[in-house]
């Protein structure tokens, strides 16, 4: 059972959790625990963590994870947007989402938010923000990160194919968020990563596969109507895809020569 203690109107929030047992995928927000009560067992990716009494759990939006009661207790969480996260990790990752050490400085960080919130004096908002970035930073400094782009090498080579075999069959209605949840990986770490593997952007990709697919189309049918092809491939406008038609091939669709043939990507 979860109940909201306090928020503000810029998504930050306390929430407490009775004797949680939920699975939490791409909510769009991060979240800091403190586990108060009793036994919890936290499963992300392929490992599992044993979370007792006074342990602190920091999850980044998009993480697959799975938080079971063991023995009946209670956990306290301050969720906050992604974009908080993002400016103090830069690119890196916690080694391990349960922090190690001394974590008083932690649950002291998130009673003071707590009082932010409850309070509304002014600024409060901007205060908590401050704080949770402060409270972030001490984490970063204290606990083991790592390059996702680096720990996720091997993990993305064995599934690249798999992801770019799945666009290749859903490319008209694929997206960014797909291709993350496809990863198991974070909005963050999957830019990094897919970008290291691939050589250029995701959004770039996904418009070469588009207008790859658009030739093949005007190329079978010269008559094909334009708004019918740019809609098929997943374009949503015509400017957009006229643009990255001409950016990708050179030409408009209208004037690409018959006998043209799409260089591979580079």
């Amino acid at each position: 059972m979860m109940k909201e203690i306090c928020g503000g109107d810029n998504g930050i929030r306390i929430v407490s959790m009775r004797d949680p047992r939920f699975e939490r995928s791409n909510t769009g927000d991060c979240e800091i625990a403190v586990v108060d009560d009793g036994i919890m067992s936290l499963r992300i990716a392929d490992r599992t963590f044993t979370l007792r009494k006074g342990r602190v759990y920091l999850l980044r939006s998009n993480d697959d994870a799975t938080l079971t009661t063991i023995c009946s207790g209670r956990v306290t969480a301050l969720r906050f947007p992604e974009k908080l996260a993002e400016k103090v990790f830069d690119g890196y990752a916690l080694c391990s989402p349960v922090l190690e050490g001394d974590t008083n400085e932690v649950a002291a960080a998130l009673s003071c938010i707590r009082g932010e919130l409850e309070n509304k004096k002014y600024g409060y908002e901007i205060a908590a923000e401050m704080q949770i970035k402060q409270c972030l930073l001490n984490i970063c400094r204290t606990q083991k990160l790592c390059n996702p782009a680096v720990v996720y090498s091997d993990m993305a080579s064995g599934f690249f194919g798999n992801l770019l075999a799945d666009i290749d069959k859903k490319y008209a209605d694929y997206t960014f968020d797909d291709a993350a949840r496809f990863m198991r990986l974070s909005r963050a770490y999957f830019s990094v990563v897919f970008h290291k593997h691939m050589g250029t952007t995701f959004s770039q990709y996904l418009n070469y596969i588009r207008v790859r697919s658009a030739v093949d189309m005007l190329k079978s049918d010269s008559k094909a109507s334009i708004t019918d092809v740019s809609l098929r491939c997943g374009f949503n406008t015509i400017r957009n895809f006229n643009r990255a038609f001409r950016g990708i091939t050179g030409y408009s669709p209208r004037s690409m020569p018959k006998d043209y043939v799409l260089a591979p990507l580079e």
